[in-house]
């Protein structure tokens, strides 16, 4: 009980690193950078006209969002922020604000229409500044989300486009399209849907947490079966703390998707948080925690890991998270385990070389504890917990042992 007791003492100083992954961005002067962009979409005459418009707006915000990205790109390299190409693609399609839309159509000489949406759109470096800052507590995994909704988006643009190949085919045969249309109308609902969820996403990075809700409710709407939009509106949940609502929509997420990794992902964090909120205090002061809770958390990235398909989830965020939560419950090998993977991935982790140092220091492999902790000091010079636990190594190696008391 002792050993638990001092070992709780260090997990609020360590958890509190991982929050504090991303060096802090310095402020720059706020200036807007304006983009055009031209999107256009041939609309057949099965087809919902408002819905090929926003085909058309669709295809032009990409267009846009294309641009600002390499503007984001140069930005944020002149303020000194290190972030992925996903983040950066997160950042240019959730803080392009579209300021102006204009709408002309055209007849073919086939007899569709020819919808031609322009837009301009302004990105505000102050918003990028707010992102960045917004970023050090979501690490990749918004950037994830998005990058894999964007993948998403254009494979249901390259089955249109097939299935309206099909249907011409038909048709210039005189044969039936009827199921054809149908199958057409049910990619418009899952279009919607999706344009939905990534307005859900851009909500979310501008922290409007209302408006997030009531875009995934709308997305769920037009397509049930959107595992996305029930994982959005999820994350909405966890935002406000009600992690057994969070929890519901994880779940309900990869129900519709069993191999939705990112569901499972987002599930295990509900239920770390969830621990995490309910911990009672004892005679000591101490945390106690709900070992079930950790229990389900580490099956939820497990599976996450195991349903990952190679882009759409953050593994190296997903083994810190479950090293932590093995190290919750004291399994320690476990735990070192999973920060070993983390490191193959990324070996300038600090953090990953501080929580291994401390799991071998609790099992007595003081030699090791040491190595690692000298790294993670190396890597963030004169943090804290660092020096304090590689001095407790130090003792421990001397000793033979550790007094817990």
């Amino acid at each position: 009980m002792k050993k638990r007791l001092w070992l709780r003492r260090f997990m609020g100083a360590a958890l509190a690193l991982l929050a504090a992954i991303f060096a802090q961005i310095p402020a720059a002067q706020a200036a807007a950078k304006t983009f055009t962009a031209v999107g256009e979409y041939t609309m057949s005459d099965y087809e919902t006209p408002d819905v090929a418009e926003q085909r058309a707006f669709a295809y032009a915000k990409q267009r846009a969002a294309e641009e600002a990205g390499v503007y984001v790109t140069s930005y944020t390299k002149s303020v000194g922020a290190q972030i992925s190409e996903d983040q950066v693609n997160l950042l240019a399609g959730t803080l392009l604000q579209v300021k102006s839309r204009e709408k002309r159509m055209e007849r073919t000489a086939t007899g569709d229409i020819h919808i031609i949406v322009e837009i301009s759109a302004d990105v505000d470096t102050a918003a990028i500044d707010e992102a960045l800052a917004r970023m050090q507590e979501q690490n990749n995994g918004a950037a994830k989300m998005y990058a894999d909704l964007q993948r998403d988006i254009q494979r249901q643009e390259q089955e249109i486009e097939e299935l309206k190949q099909k249907i011409a085919a038909l048709r210039a045969k005189g044969e039936s399209t009827e199921a054809l249309v149908k199958e057409s109308k049910a990619q418009e609902r899952e279009f919607l849907s999706n344009q939905k969820v990534d307005e859900s996403y851009k909500f979310m990075s501008e922290g409007k947490i209302e408006e997030h809700l009531a875009a995934a409710n709308e997305a769920i709407r037009l397509n049930p079966k959107n595992a996305r939009a029930y994982n959005s509106r999820g994350i909405v949940f966890a935002k406000k703390g009600q992690y057994h609502a969070a929890i519901d929509e994880f779940t309900k997420a990869v129900t519709v998707n069993p191999k939705f990794s990112m569901g499972y992902f987002n599930r295990g964090r509900a239920y770390d948080d969830k621990r995490d909120s309910e911990a009672s205090k004892t005679g000591h002061g101490m945390p106690v925690y709900d070992k079930k809770d950790t229990e389900a958390a580490i099956a939820n990235y497990t599976k996450a890991i195991e349903t990952f398909t190679g882009h759409n989830l953050d593994i190296e965020d997903t083994l810190i998270r479950r090293g932590i939560a093995n190290w919750h419950i004291f399994q320690n090998d476990a735990a070192i385990s999973d920060f070993s993977e983390a490191l193959v991935i990324n070996p300038n982790r600090a953090f990953a070389y501080g929580m291994r140092g401390l799991n071998y220091m609790i099992v007595g492999r003081f030699d090791k504890a040491i190595d690692d902790l000298k790294t993670a000091l190396r890597l963030e010079p004169n943090t804290e917990i660092y020096l304090e636990w590689l001095q407790l190594a130090h003792y421990g190696k001397q000793n033979g042992k550790i007094n817990w008391n």
